[in-house]
């Protein structure tokens, strides 16, 4: 299989294919302003919205055997001196991924950050107290720090998202194979781009098949169209350690350039989810931070949680006979355990084989961290103070 990988990496050197980028919209707002005139609109709506705080209490409230886990990062880079990841371990990322080149949005003409949101979402660690649970805004944890026992490395890769489809190609697989070799079990890609050329779709799957214990979760992108037809999104419906992410907006519907269709196996918010950016001294409370939104926002939310699945493996053993959290069972308990929502466009789906799904009734999945959390465990075990009753 390795062969194979090798032969692929070579023989897109003389393939084209075009890989545009995954606008992520970003925009600076007041953010106390904001918090006093919209209190339920603000910083943490995407985390409250699929439970994240609730994960946290459960998870930080009793000894869990928790081990350490890597993610792997192939973005822009991270602003890894951001106060907000003070005391985070970036493993061996390469000293050009420490920094944040960003990418240029045309739109605006101007670099907008990226690859340090994507981070801050998944890691950020500048929690203002003992407990995750209590901010002082706009500090903020990442979905993974958010769990006080959860020892995790930040290990990132740099390329170029502005467009040049073969360079761009060739770096994220040599990237994928230099984070396999650092052991990381589950890498984000907040990226992808159009095909117009076939042998682009074989040569992701090539390469996420040669690496069958690591969890992808890779952006469905913000075209509107079909995710079949954005790599390496459409891999979702075809390899069981690919997560493709939809965005979903705080009231239940589609974000709206969100990608959709068959591929799309989960939606987490892409609206509006707060983030740290470029950073320059001192630490400007506003112009440090920013809403990050569009699917390239969403897809780091599910890494976070499928981090956390991953790390609870030991825990989960005790009640599972040994049961190997496998990428394939992180996909499954992810689907199964999220919420169905009815975004009012049936043509248009964001997975559909979730919690309680009625095809009558409902039009995709969303995340819902608490129930993924305690998928695995028994039915007597007490979480919030309450017995778990049903989950299925």
């Amino acid at each position: 299989m390795k062969s194979l990988l090798i032969s692929s990496i070579f023989f897109i050197s003389i393939v084209l294919i075009g890989i545009t980028k995954i606008w992520a919209a970003t925009f600076n707002i007041d953010f106390l302003n904001l918090r006093e005139a919209q209190p339920k609109t603000i910083t943490l709506d995407a985390y409250l919205k699929i439970k994240a705080i609730d994960a946290w209490q459960f998870l930080n409230s009793r000894a869990f055997n928790i081990s350490p886990v890597t993610i792997g990062v192939i973005d822009t880079g991270v602003t890894s001196f951001h106060p907000e990841f003070k005391g985070v371990n970036f493993g061996n990322s390469q000293a050009n991924a420490k920094i944040d080149f960003g990418v240029f949005n045309p739109d605006i003409e101007k670099v907008e950050t990226h690859g340090t949101n994507v981070n801050g979402i998944i890691g950020a660690n500048n929690i203002s107290a003992t407990s995750s649970v209590n901010y002082v805004f706009p500090h903020m944890s990442g979905i993974v720090s958010g769990v006080n026992s959860l020892e995790y490395v930040l290990n990132n890769r740099r390329i170029d998202l502005s467009g040049l489809g073969v360079s761009t190609l060739f770096s994220s697989v040599k990237n994928i194979f230099e984070l396999a070799n650092s052991g990381a079990k589950v890498i984000n890609l907040s990226f992808g781009g159009s095909v117009f050329n076939p042998a682009a779709l074989p040569t992701f799957f090539t390469t996420f098949s040669s690496y069958r214990d690591i969890v992808f979760v890779t952006a469905a992108g913000n075209n509107n169209i079909d995710a079949k037809k954005v790599i390496p999104a459409a891999l979702g419906d075809n390899l069981d350690n690919v997560i493709t992410v939809g965005g979903s907006t705080l009231l239940d519907g589609r974000e709206s350039s969100s990608n959709f269709g068959s591929a799309v196996n989960i939606a987490a918010p892409a609206d509006a989810v707060h983030s740290p950016k470029f950073f320059e001294e001192p630490l400007d409370l506003i112009g440090d931070y920013e809403f990050f939104s569009g699917t390239s926002a969403a897809t780091p939310i599910v890494t976070g949680v499928a981090a956390i699945l991953k790390a609870l493996e030991p825990e989960y053993q005790k009640f599972t006979q040994g049961l190997l959290m496998s990428p394939a069972k992180i996909k499954e308990i992810l689907i199964k355990s999220a919420d169905p929502i009815n975004t009012g466009e049936p043509d248009k789906l964001l997975g559909i084989d979730c919690f309680n799904f009625n095809p009558l009734v409902h039009t995709g999945c969303q995340l819902n961290a608490l129930r993924a959390i305690i998928w695995l465990f028994p039915p007597n075990t007490i979480i919030l103070n309450q017995p778990i009753i049903e989950k299925q």
